[in-house]
């Protein structure tokens, strides 16, 4: 939840702490703001703090006619489906352009968690062509995460050669 953070740890108390940003004519001019906390203890269930939390909040954004920056990057119920800087069209697949004095070099990237580190491979479109190197990533992808999720079917070079969803 925007600005809301749940603690619910064995060495602190439990409760929520709301974290504001500091406000100038409706916009956020420092994100080190103030910080509230809203303990369980007092207001009995978990429930009742975030509801006190979010009044809180929603109250301190009405003073500084700041309501509107809940509606920013908000959270839908669901992951975000796409960055705006993926241009491939599936998530963990990434078409990456260098420009550098020797020339333009493009790469298809796919990236995948392991062992809780993130790891990537590059393929080169100079080498592989730009429909090998994307399915080539996509297939490591596949490879590694067990799916393939398209997110953007009118970005893709080519239909991929897995299963995708």
């Amino acid at each position: 939840m925007k600005y809301i953070s749940k603690f619910k740890y064995d060495y602190t108390p439990h409760g929520y702490q709301v974290r504001l940003p500091e406000i100038e004519n409706g916009s956020v001019v420092q994100f080190q703001g103030e910080n509230y906390f809203f303990t369980k203890s007092k207001y009995r269930t978990w429930k009742r703090c975030l509801e006190a939390a979010v009044e809180f909040r929603d109250k301190y954004l009405r003073k500084y006619k700041a309501l509107h920056l809940l509606k920013s990057h908000g959270f839908t119920g669901r992951g975000r489906s796409q960055y705006a800087s993926n241009t491939s069209g599936v998530v963990g697949v990434s078409c990456i352009v260098q420009i550098n004095e020797s020339g333009t070099y493009i790469t298809y990237v796919a990236t995948w968690c392991e062992d809780r580190k993130q790891r990537k491979k590059h393929f080169s479109v100079t080498s592989l062509g730009k429909k090998d190197a994307f399915l080539a990533a996509c297939r490591l992808r596949y490879e590694k995460k067990g799916t393939l999720n398209v997110t953007n079917k009118k970005a893709l070079p080519c239909k991929p050669d897995v299963p995708y969803q």
